[in-house]
């Protein structure tokens, strides 16, 4: 059967280190967003039950005034519930157990020139592995439609100023201990370790997949580093600019 897609109410906006599997029927109701002249965030689910797998996935599209997703916007946002769901299904030819998905999204910034998102996804993977939780992140670029990486925000695409920052606020935030970093491999200055990156109002949200950077037991961490801490490795135009304008991000 097809998936079914419904406007539904937000989720948290700060999203949990793990998902629930919730297999039930999905409840539809209106979305709670006002209505306005300008673009305004509307929330949908993706949910499908079936012998073989089961799938639930909040997220939020940007909409216009007449509540058709704004052009441009969604479309990383919505290629990743779709290839989620393709991957889930394919998994589920394979696996003896039932193939579970869930995952939740939600807004983190919206202005002028931007619009961020983040998120978290638990899936069943195989019975001896259990379930394994990744985050998720966009930036996207309002004027253009693309897809803007925490490498796009610093001076030469250098993370290495991103990476020790994500080090330190590990241990200080979540770990509370050096010795609970699993390895130096997971906060590489490389671009596949920071692709769960967004903005907020105050700073750069950075998550990591579950055993990347600690053990399996701590879940899913997810930090945000102030934009003051990286100040002098910021690239205060493009999508910055606007913070930089409103006094959020510190003077060049």
């Amino acid at each position: 059967p097809a998936p079914s897609i419904t406007a539904t109410v937000p989720p948290t906006t700060v999203p949990p280190t793990t998902a629930t599997p919730d297999t039930t029927a999905t409840t539809t109701t209106s979305s709670t967003a006002a209505p306005t002249t300008g673009p305004r965030i509307e929330f949908r689910q993706a949910a499908e039950d079936t012998d073989e797998y089961s799938y639930t996935i909040s997220y939020p599209l940007l909409v216009d005034a007449a509540g058709v997703p704004v052009a441009g916007a969604n479309v990383a946002i919505e290629d990743w519930v779709a290839d989620s769901i393709a991957q889930l299904q394919t998994a589920a030819t394979t696996l003896e157990a039932k193939a579970i998905m869930n995952a939740q999204v939600a807004p983190e910034l919206l202005n002028e020139s931007v619009w961020s998102v983040s998120g978290v996804s638990t899936r069943f993977v195989d019975s001896a592995a259990g379930s394994v939780s990744r985050r998720h992140g966009w930036i996207v670029d309002l004027a253009s439609g693309v897809v803007v990486t925490a490498q796009d925000l610093l001076l030469d695409g250098d993370l290495t100023p991103l990476a020790e920052a994500a080090r330190l606020h590990l241990v200080a935030d979540v770990l509370g201990s050096e010795d609970a970093l699993a390895g130096p491999d997971g906060l590489l200055p490389v671009a596949a370790n920071f692709d769960a990156a967004w903005l907020t109002t105050t700073g750069i949200g950075v998550g990591f997949d579950e055993g990347q950077v600690a053990a399996p037991d701590a879940g899913s961490p997810a930090i945000l580093i102030p934009f003051a801490e990286l100040d002098v490795f910021l690239l205060k135009d493009g999508v910055l600019a606007p913070l930089a304008e409103g006094d959020t991000l510190p003077e060049p």
